[in-house]
């Protein structure tokens, strides 16, 4: 691990020290919330399960909502679908495997507790 990286993931796990989180988190700081790497950060998009706020077009500008992950964090269901679609990711290297990942996350993941 580089120097930078070390340094980056230290500052990303500082934000667990917070007494309030704020509202939006940086792609660092929202996979230190659910404990996956954030290089998955866009195999949850893709396969509907987290949404960047606003439209970027770039993993590295996106932001996400700390209210969204947090209460579904608290979620198995939701927590089984994050894993299988990073596994599921995994097992297809170089493939599309964004119809893959719908089939294991369900389309309509966002919808269920969406309150927009």
């Amino acid at each position: 691990m580089s120097d930078e990286t070390e340094q980056h993931t230290i500052e990303s796990l500082q934000i667990l020290r917070l007494r309030r989180l704020p509202a939006c988190l940086y792609p660092a700081e929202a996979a230190v919330l659910i404990a996956i790497h954030p290089d998955d950060l866009p195999v949850l998009v893709k396969a509907g399960l987290l949404r960047p706020l606003g439209q970027f077009g770039d993993h590295d500008h996106a932001r996400y909502s700390s209210h969204e992950i947090l209460s579904r964090a608290q979620d198995r269901a939701w927590l089984d679908k994050v894993s299988a679609a990073i596994y599921a990711s995994r097992r297809t290297p170089g493939k599309n495997a964004g119809s893959s990942l719908f089939s294991v996350a369900g389309r309509d993941s966002l919808s269920d507790s969406d309150d927009t």
